[in-house]
């Protein structure tokens, strides 16, 4: 706890915009590519669940037996898609029985003698390590693959460039992806398609009103002879930027990298050593560092991990993808490594606060701070990173202790108002990370107080 006087309470940091300077700053949105793998997984759970459920309504109507193979019961299926893994991007799904190529199917189905053991195994998954049980249950790891499949541990980072800076997307896949292992990248355009429609309702005086979707979808187009691990602009200019894909493939199958965007600008250069933008920077960080507590929670009994190097993946590998996402653009004092070996989890720029109770007995309790900035993600996610009050209390002699949070890089004002349209600045700072006493006297009969940046 620190304790000032409103006269005294300024402080400011010095930033030297040279240790800042950069061509281009990437912004990891790690987080969203597992989470969009862990998506993936549970939509193949699902097509495992419906197979097994047609297969037993097929089952009623055959005496209860069980069926040999999936084209027996192909009339109790909904659609032909249910038989293909979205995960495997290979192979389009097809939509109609007459073109389906029955040898091009993810699912595997195990004849057993009869429905008599729920738990023996009636269909798996050649991609992830899913199996369906008899009952229609499904078991397996939330990110399992099986062994070989070009798992995308590390996609491409989005971006933000000055022209003429030189820009690298990579990509790391699983250890034990089978090689060969093919690369192709691609640029992907994002274009909207905006329908408009008018919904019926009798009760409506006007018969029912319009309604408006804006849907967005992205159209690929392959990248020639850019079929390495990385892909690299020497020279980008404005007319690059756009949205970046990889796709990933072998023997087994393949998959595409979520789209990173890149976007290539003259003001780029004005974010570097700008303590608003470096900031942003942060809170993205700590938004993706608590999303990756937040899926390990759940497969933990909601308790969020102790250490950073705690977070890994099934292969035993660091969790972040890439090692930028543990460190802040305001924290000039560390550099960022080029590999994981590298890494010291002990000097990064962010820490974990650990929580000891599951993430929703205590939502609110802080779970991973920044060093340089003082802001903090709580167990629910949220990250605060703006000043707040915690208390006002009145003292002897006419005294009010103020209480209050402020954090770096930021300029904090201490503003008072009588009526709460006329704002007056009591105080600016400071511009580090802390918890503040602050004590004023001869304060009118009613005062409102706020705290606030600019």
């Amino acid at each position: 706890m620190k304790t000032a006087s409103l006269a005294a309470l300024v402080l400011s940091i010095a930033v030297d915009a040279s240790s800042l300077r950069a061509e281009v700053i990437s912004w990891p949105l790690t987080a969203l590519d597992l989470a969009q793998q862990r998506a993936t997984t549970l939509n193949c759970q699902n097509n495992l669940r419906q197979i097994v459920l047609a297969a037993r309504l097929w089952s009623l109507d055959y005496n209860r037996l069980y069926p040999a193979d999936i084209q027996t019961f192909t009339n109790a299926l909904p659609s032909p898609v249910v038989l293909f893994c979205p995960a495997n991007s290979a192979r389009q799904a097809s939509t109609n029985w007459e073109s389906l190529d029955w040898t091009t199917m993810d699912y595997e189905w195990v004849p057993q003698p009869n429905w008599d053991n729920p738990g023996a195994t009636s269909c798996r998954c050649r991609i992830h390590r899913h199996v369906a049980s008899a009952d229609g249950s499904v078991e397996g790891q939330e990110f399992g693959y099986r062994s070989g499949w070009p798992t995308i541990i590390a996609g491409p980072l989005g971006q933000e460039a000055v022209p003429g800076s030189e820009v690298r997307f990579a990509v790391r896949i699983a250890p034990d992806a089978l090689s060969p292992v093919s690369y192709q990248w691609r640029r992907e355009q994002l274009s909207f398609v905006t329908n408009v429609t008018f919904v019926t309702d009798p009760d409506d005086i006007n018969g029912g009103h319009w309604t408006t979707n804006r849907h967005g979808y992205f159209t690929s187009t392959v990248l020639s002879g850019q079929t390495n691990s990385s892909y690299v602009i020497a020279q980008a200019q404005p007319t690059h930027s756009d949205y970046y894909s990889v796709m990933v493939s072998n023997a087994l199958g393949a998959t595409v990298s979520r789209p990173s965007r890149l976007w290539v600008d003259p003001s780029v250069g004005a974010k570097v050593a700008d303590n608003y933008w470096s900031a942003l920077h942060c809170v993205n960080n700590l938004k993706q560092i608590a999303l990756f507590g937040q899926m390990l929670a759940s497969d933990h009994n909601e308790l969020l991990p102790q250490s950073l190097a705690a977070m890994t993946n099934s292969y035993g590998l660091p969790l972040f993808g890439w090692p930028v996402l543990l460190y802040c653009r305001f924290d000039t004092a560390r550099t960022v490594p080029l590999n994981w070996p590298a890494v010291d989890f002990a000097n990064t720029s962010y820490e974990i606060l650990p929580v000891q109770l599951p993430v929703d007995e205590n939502p609110s309790a802080p779970f991973c701070r920044c060093k340089a900035h003082g802001f903090y993600a709580q167990a629910d996610g949220q990250v605060v990173h703006r000043p707040r009050f915690n208390s006002i209390r009145s003292l002897a002699n006419n005294t009010l202790e103020l209480s209050l949070t402020v954090f770096a890089g930021q300029t904090n004002l201490l503003e008072v108002s009588t009526n709460l349209a006329t704002w007056a600045t009591l105080s600016t700072g400071p511009s580090t990370h802390g918890t503040f006493l602050l004590y004023q006297t001869n304060q009118s009969a009613q005062q409102f107080y706020r705290v606030r940046t600019e």
